[in-house]
């Protein structure tokens, strides 16, 4: 697997080409990631993923232990985790396709919603008492489960992309290695806050207190998106249908001229 990895690393040093405006002259944009946290819809967005991550992180390392209760065999066992992956694994492509075909918020608004109510079902919780561990309730909180991830975690590319253009920054594989870092990066700490937080609180307080913590956590993450659709629909007005090239940006740029000199350039200058 390691040599792949170098062998496909070494490919793609000669396939992806250097980018240039069209007129031969490179053009290197001045970007960070600590410019792109400094947009409130790629800071909803990632706490929408770390979340919904942590919840398959508690899961993978508290979910099997508290299903010992029922007595179930490895293989039962081994099929309700299935139920979770399988229904993510099916749903993923169809979220992705409406993502490219309009706006992505009620997806993951809805997504984290669901996710919180099967993680209070998954219990259940102890705010609900009149709701007790069965086999079935089980089933239908991992049923509900899977799309729901899948409309939380999906969507989240798209409003990373959304949010960087609001920024100012412009497509190109720049943006590319920024946003995919950042997702990446709240991807893997939300499968390392799952174990980490979810398995003390389960030691200390049993599973469903645990999922209970996890189900607010998510709604927490579907509120702070709600909030932001209100401000961007009656304060900051965006226009994303904008070509991203028209999008004026701070950014400075270094241009290499044709002599052989850097001149610093901006894309305000003369407005």
């Amino acid at each position: 697997m390691g040599s792949l990895l170098i062998v496909g690393s070494a490919i793609n040093r000669f396939l992806l080409k250097t980018e240039d405006d069209g007129g031969g002259i490179q053009q290197k944009k001045r970007g960070s990631m600590l410019r792109l946290l400094k947009s409130p819809l790629i800071l909803v967005a990632l706490f929408c993923v770390v979340m919904t991550c942590y919840t398959l992180g508690f899961l993978d390392a508290s979910f099997a232990i508290y299903l010992d209760q029922f007595k179930l065999s490895a293989v039962v066992i081994g099929i309700l985790f299935m139920i979770l992956s399988a229904l993510y694994a099916i749903s993923s492509p169809l979220f992705g396709w409406l993502s490219d075909k309009g706006i992505v918020y009620p997806y993951m608004i809805i997504g984290c919603i669901v996710t919180s109510v099967a993680l209070l079902l998954l219990g259940p919780s102890p705010l609900l008492p009149f709701l007790h561990a069965e086999i079935w309730l089980i089933v239908i909180s991992l049923i509900m489960l899977g799309p729901a991830v899948g409309a939380a975690l999906i969507p989240a590319l798209k409003c990373l992309y959304t949010g960087a253009r609001h920024m100012g920054f412009q497509d190109g594989l720049d943006l590319d290695g920024l946003v995919t870092g950042l997702l990446n990066s709240a991807i893997h700490f939300g499968f390392f806050l799952g174990p980490t937080i979810g398995s003390p609180v389960v030691q200390e307080y049993g599973f469903e207190w645990s999922a209970t913590l996890n189900a607010s956590f998510t709604l927490l993450a579907a509120i702070l998106m709600i909030a932001y659709v209100i401000v961007e629909k009656t304060c900051l007005h965006y226009d994303d249908d904008k070509n991203p090239s028209d999008v004026k940006t701070d950014t400075t740029f270094l241009t290499d001229a044709p002599d052989g000199h850097t001149t610093d350039t901006s894309p305000l200058d003369g407005e």
